[in-house]
C-alpha cells in the first residue's frame, strides 16, 4: 500500500495494531505506533485505544498507561483496553483502581473485572458484579407481574416483545423464551428481541436457527434484524451462517432495484 503511494489514515492504523497485538509482535508494532505518529493520527480515541490494547496484550504496560495518560480523549474501549493489560500483567490493583475511575462503564469493562475478580478467587465480588451488570432480576419479575395484571393487552405483540427484551437482559431467558413461544404470532420485532437475547447468552447457532425460523415464516428481516444476526453469527464465530444470512437482503435489494427500474420505465412509456 505505500509502495503504490497510497496514504493511510486513521481507519487504517487500528486494523493494523489489531493484527499486531493478536501475534505479539511488539517490534512491528512499534514500527506502527511511529508511523501513527508521522501521519498525526494518534489523537484519534479509537487509533489510541487501540495502541492500549496493543501494548497491554503484549505485557509491555509501561507504554500501554503512557499512551493511554497522553490520550486527550478517552472512552470505555479506552479503560478496558487498559484494565485488560493490567490483568495481563497481574497487577489487579490497578486494574480495580482504574475501573473505579471510569466516568462510564460498559459491558467489556464489567466483563474486564468479572475476569480480574475470578482470577483473584474473588467469586463473591465476581458474582456481585455480574449481578449489577444484567440487571434487577427482581425488579424485573415485579415489571412483568404488572405488566399481566394490568389492562395492557399481551396479544400484542410489541408489549410482549419488550418482555422478552426485559428478561432476556436481564439473564431470565427461560422466562423470556416462554412468553416468546407462547405469543399468538411472532412479528420481526419479536423474532429480534429473543434473536439478540440468545447472542447476549452466547446462544448463536440457536439465534441463527432463530433467524432461518423467520424467514421460514416469510417475515422480511430489516437493517435491525441483519445487524442483530450477524452480531450473533460475528461472537460465535459462525462465518458460513453469516453470509448466508445475508443473501435474504442481497435479493431484497435486487427487488427493490428491479421495481424502480420498472417504474422508471413505465414513466418513459
Amino acid at each position: 500500500m505505500r509502495c503504490s503511494s497510497v496514504c493511510a489514515d486513521k481507519y487504517t492504523f487500528p486494523s493494523l495494531v489489531k493484527v499486531c497485538a493478536r501475534e505479539l509482535v511488539v517490534r512491528e508494532g512499534g514500527v506502527v505506533h511511529g508511523l501513527i505518529v508521522r501521519c498525526g493520527v494518534g489523537e484519534y480515541v479509537f487509533v489510541g485505544s487501540s495502541l492500549v490494547d496493543f501494548y497491554g496484550k503484549c505485557r509491555e504496560i509501561e507504554c500501554a498507561r503512557k499512551v493511554f495518560d497522553e490520550m486527550s480523549v478517552r472512552n470505555g474501549v479506552s479503560y478496558t483496553a487498559m484494565i485488560v493489560g493490567y490483568a495481563n500483567v497481574g497487577d489487579f490493583e490497578k486494574a480495580v483502581g482504574l475501573f473505579k475511575e471510569m466516568p462510564r462503564r460498559n459491558v467489556g469493562s464489567w466483563n474486564a473485572m468479572i475476569n480480574v475478580f475470578v482470577r483473584l478467587g474473588d467469586l463473591g465480588s465476581a458474582r456481585k458484579l455480574f449481578d449489577n451488570r444484567v440487571g434487577s432480576l427482581e425488579l424485573a419479575k415485579w415489571a412483568d407481574s404488572y405488566v399481566s395484571q394490568s389492562s395492557l393487552d399481551l396479544r400484542r405483540p410489541h408489549v410482549v416483545a419488550a418482555l422478552v427484551d426485559m428478561h432476556a437482559k436481564c439473564g431470565n431467558m427461560e422466562r423470556a423464551t416462554m412468553l416468546f413461544k407462547k405469543m399468538p404470532k411472532q412479528d420481526l420485532i419479536s423474532y429480534c428481541s429473543m434473536i439478540q437475547g440468545l447472542t447476549i447468552h452466547g446462544c448463536g447457532p440457536q439465534a441463527v436457527a432463530l433467524f432461518s425460523s423467520m424467514l421460514s415464516e416469510w417475515i422480511i428481516p430489516d437493517n435491525v434484524a441483519f445487524t442483530v444476526i450477524l452480531s450473533a453469527c460475528s461472537q460465535a464465530g459462525l462465518v458460513e451462517e453469516g453470509c448466508h444470512s445475508l443473501i435474504p437482503w442481497l435479493i431484497n435489494i435486487l427487488l427493490t432495484i428491479t421495481t424502480l427500474i420498472i417504474d422508471k420505465l413505465r414513466g418513459f412509456v
